[in-house]
């Protein structure tokens, strides 16, 4: 969606979709590597978008979708979290009332998720890791975690 040849221009096809966003959009997102990186890119002429002009943005990075397909990119694509669709309000929205069974209700994990996986410690030795799904971690051992996770199942 945003491809580009390094973080920082990834951020700047980002920012030109979005606009720059505001001081609270920026403190929502609780990294400071990204607050950085867009305090970096200030000299930009982008401004915080309305977003009516976030969905001209995606009409024309995807004119052959319909007008339902832009309106969930827009309600799922920001930079505050709290800003975007749950998941159980995106199962009524129009693009996707097709998966939608009002009839049945959807089943709702009543536990965090969690994944448990098998890393490299310091030593070289596996340990077992629990990733739970409300926990952040370093992107740094996501990275690591996902290698030897593929190296172990090329094996």
């Amino acid at each position: 969606m945003f491809a580009g040849k390094s973080t920082l221009e990834q951020f700047e096809k980002i920012v030109e979709l979005l606009g720059m966003p505001d001081e609270a959009q920026k403190k929502s997102m609780q990294s400071q590597y990204i607050g950085s990186l867009l305090d970096g890119m200030q000299n930009s002429d982008s401004k915080v978008k309305t977003v009516d002009e976030q969905k001209a943005g995606w009409r024309a990075m995807y004119p052959n979708v319909g007008e339902d397909a832009h309106d969930l990119l827009a309600c799922l694509i920001c930079f505050d979290p709290t800003e975007r669709m749950t998941a159980k309000h995106g199962l009524t929205h129009p693009y996707c009332a097709q998966f939608h069974d009002v009839a049945s209700p959807e089943i709702e994990a009543k536990r965090h998720v969690s994944v448990t996986t098998q890393v490299p410690d310091t030593n070289g030795n596996n340990k077992e890791v629990i990733m739970r799904d409300n926990e952040k971690f370093k992107t740094g051992f996501y990275r690591e975690t996902l290698y030897h996770m593929i190296k172990k199942n090329k094996k």
